[in-house]
């Protein structure tokens, strides 16, 4: 079934809509915050099904770097989560209540 993937196939993952992708990029060029993209294999969070509902609901990734997720000894580097939580900011305070958010 389209939720059920252990031992077939392929992972489901997030398809970021290209509006939102276009909004975080100008987010990270105004707030000075350098984006790395990833691949995630085997890699999965509730938005991965999240977009899935219905006709589909607009979503877009985004994380910071870590070491030993899900551990007591998880390590992160703030600078990181300051970075993050800016260009949220920035984000945000730059959506447009005409942003195009249709899936393609």
């Amino acid at each position: 079934s389209l939720y059920s993937f252990h031992g077939r196939g392929t992972l489901n993952g997030v398809i970021p809509h290209p509006s939102l992708v276009a909004t975080m990029e100008a987010a990270a060029e105004t707030a000075g915050v350098n984006l790395q993209r990833s691949a995630q294999v085997g890699v999965l969070t509730d938005l991965s099904y999240v977009q899935l509902v219905g006709a589909g609901v607009a979503a877009v990734d985004v994380g910071f770097p870590m070491r030993y997720s899900h551990s007591a000894v998880e390590m992160v580097d703030l600078s990181d989560l300051d970075g993050l939580a800016k260009l949220l900011v920035a984000a945000l305070d730059s959506l447009a209540p005409d942003v195009p958010l249709e899936r393609p």
